[in-house]
């Protein structure tokens, strides 16, 4: 399994951070994970350890004052942010793995971020979860 570690701009040029594992394989789908309300994404390993094994990549990111993302602490400024901050994270993995299929893995907060998100650009996605 290879984990990688960086950031990306999220809205307003905020610096976000994210995380991947990857399987040392073609994997068969990636999984992007959308976290809960005052979670991170290292929270996430028991979905790390059953699905890189079986050939899926997996990929997180903290959202914005969650984790290792700057910003105010459970506080959401605006929902586009949020949306925006997803769609660039979606948009960097399909960039990145542009041959394999995609899915959202949306918990909590995150699984109502990923219903919006899909319900406004479900292009490129193959299902949510």
């Amino acid at each position: 399994m290879k984990h990688c570690e960086g950031t990306f701009k999220g809205a307003g040029g905020l610096e976000l951070f994210y995380q991947s594992w990857q399987t040392q394989e073609n994997a068969k789908a990636a999984i992007a994970i959308i976290h809960g309300i005052g979670e991170h994404s290292d929270r996430y390993m028991n979905i790390v350890n059953h699905f890189v094994p079986r050939g899926y990549d997996i990929h997180a990111f903290d959202l914005r004052g969650n984790g290792r993302s700057p910003g105010q602490r459970g506080y959401i400024n605006s929902w586009k942010e949020i949306r925006d901050d997803t769609s660039t994270f979606l948009n960097l993995i399909k960039q990145q793995k542009s041959d394999t299929p995609l899915f959202i893995l949306g918990h909590c907060l995150g699984g109502i971020v990923a219903l919006d998100y899909c319900t406004r650009h479900p292009e490129g996605l193959q299902g949510v979860m």
